[in-house]
């Protein structure tokens, strides 16, 4: 993760650091000794890989340097309790049967004193102690206090954000052809996007209302700003960039109408789209 040891080197020259985000990932920290046959499905001490290597380069989970035991403090930010949600974005509610575990993290590093740290969540959890009502995700939030020392970042250690702001023109997406046969490549284009890692094409059939994880080809932009990729046999299933490939296969597009919309950064916020359509 060469952007936590970027981290690492400021903080090291007395910048304060801070790491924060729903990482998917447990803490090597929760999985303990005193915490197996104690804590639920904690039958073995686990050396998480993600936090035990943020760690490993001196930066600190906030929550868990003020709440040192996890045997007497098991708290968990995912899943959430929140109210169930009829037709909700991405399908997913949150449920007895999930595995509950804390994958979401405030780090900190450099000249930063930790205060305080806590869960926020609905009220029913015990283990949150900032209560929202009704609470809306299916994570509950870390929030953490901080006194710092503020000094001026040497500038060429600085990594430019991903984001970029459209300034000019508006995000355009187009195709090299809005007609093909089933099973012809399609090549999208874009212009103007943001830029960011993970802006996506989206294919979708017309009139569809299902927005689960599976339910949609994501091609990603790899954050170009003008760019084009193809869909064919070989990205089937999309070019996700990380950890997740969709589970069902669409190749080749049956016959029908679809959708084709440019997608704001990972999320559900369309910038531009076009019509497809396929043939026999």
């Amino acid at each position: 993760m060469p952007f936590v040891e970027k981290l690492a080197a400021l903080a090291k020259k007395g910048v304060p650091v801070f790491l924060t985000g729903d990482f998917n990932s447990p803490s090597h920290l929760d999985w303990t000794e005193p915490t197996v046959g104690v804590l639920q499905n904690h039958r073995y001490v686990v050396e998480w890989p993600v936090t035990k290597f943020i760690q490993e380069k001196g930066i600190i989970d906030s929550f868990r340097e003020t709440h040192p035991n996890p045997e007497k403090n098991p708290i968990y930010s995912w899943p959430s309790g929140r109210p169930f949600v009829e037709n909700s974005i991405d399908g997913f509610n949150p449920s007895k049967d999930d595995l509950p575990d804390r994958v979401d993290f405030v780090f900190t590093a450099g000249k930063s004193k930790i205060l305080e740290s806590h869960i926020v969540g609905e009220p029913e959890y015990k283990g949150s102690d900032i209560h929202v009502t009704p609470w809306p995700s299916d994570h509950r939030a870390v929030v953490s206090r901080f006194e710092v020392v503020p000094v001026t970042p040497p500038v060429k250690d600085l990594v430019p954000a991903s984001a970029r702001v459209v300034e000019k023109e508006k995000t355009g997406v187009s195709l090299a052809s809005n007609i093909v046969h089933s099973g012809d490549e399609i090549t999208i284009a874009w212009r103007n996007a943001p830029g960011n890692r993970y802006d996506y094409v989206r294919i979708t059939p017309v009139g569809g209302k299902k927005l689960a994880w599976g339910e949609a080809i994501r091609l990603y932009t790899r954050g170009e700003l003008n760019g084009s990729v193809k869909y064919n046999a070989e990205n089937v299933k999309g070019n996700w960039l990380d950890w997740y490939k969709a589970d069902e296969g669409h190749w080749p597009l049956t016959p029908g109408e679809y959708d084709v919309k440019f997608m704001l950064d990972d999320g559900f916020t369309e910038l531009a789209a076009t019509k497809l359509k396929v043939v026999p």
